[in-house]
């Protein structure tokens, strides 16, 4: 019979359709020895009921087969299956909580009560949970008068502080997780009594203002507000400038809300800015979409918006709505509150983002791109959460209306061979994503082609057509990714984009300055100029063998000292001026204050500094040390053999080389192939891999 935490173990892997061992660690806080230990009792235990044995497949993690899925739970009817287990990311998340409502002092003996760990994993949990809320502009101090504190903006801290409660409630035990939370700071039973207090509230606003909001994100931030609450005991902040403030008080909303909050229990503590920032989040939430609804001002900035996301949408996915009325109205209902979540960085929640970019991706990607005005005119990005509600609602109009549809079509024309036009189609792929590479050819094979559909040719030569053509280099350069982005633009949408040619900047710095090398310079200037062009479109994010060239890739024996390792491992993005000198020593710096908290795996290290620390550009570089570094003498996993330093340039370009590289680390056989590598040419192989 199988012990308790064995049962775990097999629950998490039957409960997921791949996992691997380090996710496994992570759930179970377990040592890999200890793992690997309940795995191999779980295969005998199978073996002993004449089922097959778990695998462990390189690339994929651990696999169970239909027959262990089908029959297993037959055979574990005394052990709690379904017992839930906090993963390592869940308690990080449930400290956050708990710091957010601190009224009183908070030493690391309160938050080994709280998440029931050692004290040495809790300090652990801590100088991570600081790292990563230093991402967000937050601080995570300590100090003996007061103890553990968080410092910063205070949208923001909220802000994040929604995020995690809307996690943990999507979380089969959330609702008694958060309740723990909140017992442990107000008092046994004290959740329950003043969370139906909160729920009889925001019915009552709801009767009042004659609507309906999602059930979902009402009982999110109706826990907010109950966290909330608790939070603004202590102290009263000034959150909003009088004009922005008065302009939400004529809100029928700040009224109503404003009302119901004269009759609280806790009335005395919620001041006129605490219901201006409630008003926002109502605001926020959607309704179902009832008829009496639909009333909006024609001329206002948000209506004549969905007219152009709907007509951009068109025009990308090639389709006319036949009806565009009930399109709009539809869509208007879902974009107002979005539009208030989005002008007041509110946060929303989507568990089903990644199944619905995986299983609409197509659609996923045109509704992006049809949500650009919408951006312009909030001066933001839109999250994947709220293009992932979006994309259902479009899915729904084009379901409705009975409509197939299509992204725009390319055929890549390269006499060049099979490497180069996949090399080339991969390319184009990440830099327009709302094409689609429909066929790769030579040029004899495309005057053979007939009755085909496309929109336009890419191609390496000069070819006769009727179609539209973009003649590029088989290695795309950021001139080349500058042409096809101005030629898309205006394919679709008719339009040019506005850029400042070289001749011309040339032109007007001869009148100004002495140029003493004016070749040099012009190349400068052409590379800023056309570099600029593919930033602007916001679409180019470099997978990981971009970065992680050759010239990258370094390999040394031994290395004294892990401070020496960070130089030696930084060197190729210095001499490349991707880096100045002064990031080396603020990533230096970064571990000397918050720990070795870069050691993100078993014998890997992943260090990296702010962007304002020094980066230039993105980039990506690798030192393998054969004999590992410690970053710990008092821990030996701290012992480090692959070295990854990564420049990060804003929070979003170099997320997809990193998302690689992070899959790549999963796959434990390749990284000690990697490490057992003599020479830069046997690594290239594992980076090419994982960058498909």
């Amino acid at each position: 019979m199988l012990n308790q935490r064995a049962a775990k173990v097999l629950q998490l892997i039957l409960s997921s359709q791949r996992i691997t061992i380090k996710q496994l660690e992570d759930k179970l806080n377990c040592t890999r020895r200890q793992v690997n230990y309940d795995i191999e009792r779980i295969n005998d235990w199978l073996e002993s009921n004449n089922l097959e044995t778990i695998v462990n497949i390189r690339g994929q993690g651990l696999v169970a087969s239909n027959q262990i899925r089908n029959k297993v739970y037959e055979l574990l009817p005394k052990v709690n299956f379904f017992s839930y287990i906090p993963s390592h990311n869940d308690r990080l998340k449930i400290i956050f909580i708990q710091l957010f409502i601190k009224k009183e002092y908070i030493s690391v003996n309160h938050l080994t009560d709280l998440i029931k760990m050692s004290r040495n994993t809790v300090l652990n949990y801590v100088h991570q949970l600081k790292n990563n809320l230093e991402e967000k502009d937050i601080k995570l101090i300590y100090n003996r008068q007061e103890g553990y504190n968080l410092e910063g903006g205070e949208f923001e801290i909220r802000a994040l502080a929604l995020k995690e409660i809307s996690y943990l409630l999507q979380l089969s035990n959330g609702m008694q997780l958060l309740e723990e939370i909140y017992d442990a700071e107000k008092g046994e039973n004290e959740f329950q009594t003043n969370y139906q207090s909160m729920i009889q509230m925001m019915n009552e606003i709801e009767r009042e203002l004659e609507v309906t909001f999602v059930d979902e994100q009402l009982n999110e931030l109706t826990l907010f507000f109950q966290f909330l609450f608790v939070r603004i005991e202590t102290e009263k902040q000034k959150l909003f400038p009088d004009d922005v403030k008065n302009t939400i008080k004529n809100l029928d909303t700040f009224k109503v809300c404003k009302n119901f909050i004269s009759h609280f229990p806790l009335r005395q503590i919620i001041h006129e800015d605490e219901i201006v920032y409630m008003t926002m989040h109502l605001l926020g939430l959607n309704t179902n979409h009832l008829e009496q609804l639909f009333t909006t001002d024609d001329s206002s900035d948000l209506y004549q918006i969905v007219d152009q996301i709907i007509l951009d949408f068109e025009k990308l996915a090639c389709i006319t709505f036949p009806d565009k009325k009930p399109v709009k109205k539809s869509l208007f209902l879902h974009l107002k509150p979005a539009y208030y979540r989005l002008m007041f960085k509110i946060p929303i929640t989507n568990p089903h983002v990644e199944k619905i970019k995986q299983e609409y991706f197509d659609l996923f990607i045109l509704v992006k791109k049809s949500l650009y005005e919408l951006e312009k005119l909030l001066n933001c990005s839109i999250s994947d959460e709220e293009i992932g509600y979006i994309t259902l609602h479009f899915g729904a109009f084009l379901k409705n209306q009975g409509i197939s549809f299509r992204r725009r079509r390319c055929i890549i024309i390269c006499p060049n061979g099979v490497s180069t036009s996949y090399m080339l189609k991969k390319q184009m792929e990440h830099l327009i994503p709302e094409v689609e590479v429909v066929k790769v050819l030579s040029p004899r094979e495309y005057e053979r082609l007939s009755d085909f559909e496309f929109d336009f040719i890419l191609s390496t030569v000069p070819i006769k057509t009727k179609k539209s053509l973009i003649i590029v280099s088989p290695i795309l350069t950021a001139l080349d990714k500058a042409k096809i982005i101005k030629e898309f633009e205006f394919l679709v949408y008719n339009k040019q984009t506005q850029t400042i040619e070289t001749n011309e900047l040339m032109s007007k710095i001869r009148q100004f300055a002495t140029i003493h090398d004016e070749s040099a310079l012009y190349q400068v200037v052409n590379e800023l100029l056309t570099g600029a062009a593919v930033k602007d479109v916001r679409r180019y994010k470099p997978v990981l063998n971009q970065l992680l060239t050759e010239e990258m890739i370094q390999i040394s024996n031994r290395i004294d000292s892990w401070q020496q390792a960070i130089q030696i491992a930084a060197e190729p993005l210095i001499q490349h001026d991707y880096i100045e000198e002064r990031y080396v020593e603020a990533m230096i710096t970064n571990i000397k204050n918050i720990g070795p908290y870069i050691v993100l795996a078993p014998k890997v290290a992943i260090p990296h500094a702010r962007p304002e620390d020094g980066v230039r550009q993105v980039g990506m570089s690798l030192l393998k040390i054969d004999y590992a570094t410690s970053f710990s003498e008092e821990d030996e996993d701290k012992d480090v053999n692959l070295i990854f330093v990564i420049a990060a340039v804003d929070n979003e370009t170099h997320l997809k080389a990193l998302s690689q590289l992070t899959e790549l680390l999963e796959d434990e056989e390749a990284v000690e192939q990697i490490i057992e590598a003599s020479s830069t040419k046997e690594i290239l192989p594992f980076i090419n891999e994982y960058s498909k």
